[in-house]
């Protein structure tokens, strides 16, 4: 099975499997870019239309504006921002 399949199915079980919330680490990163890029607008469809919730853990910063997610926590930075603000806020973590 190739890369980009084994992605795919991964992330359908999970979906299918697992109970609310879901969460997935090494996000896209066995994956070329354009497979990055449709699987994640997929699954943000797919969790919205469910009103799942879903936490993603990831190193690429590309993957935000195609999740659009509800909110985005920099670890090493050790800020959040809230969907729709351009401002960055310390966190209190």
């Amino acid at each position: 099975m190739f890369i980009g399949e084994k992605f795919r199915v991964d992330i359908v079980r999970r979906f299918l499997e697992f109970p609310d919330p879901i969460v997935i680490k090494e996000f896209t990163s066995v994956v070329d870019r354009q497979v990055a890029k449709i699987g994640s607008h997929a699954i943000q469809k797919c969790v919205r239309k469910n009103n799942w919730k879903l936490v993603v853990i990831t190193c690429y910063y590309n993957i935000e504006e195609w999740l659009q997610p509800d909110w985005i926590y920099n670890v090493g930075l050790k800020e959040y921002r809230v969907r729709g603000s351009l401002q960055w806020e310390r966190s209190k973590l």
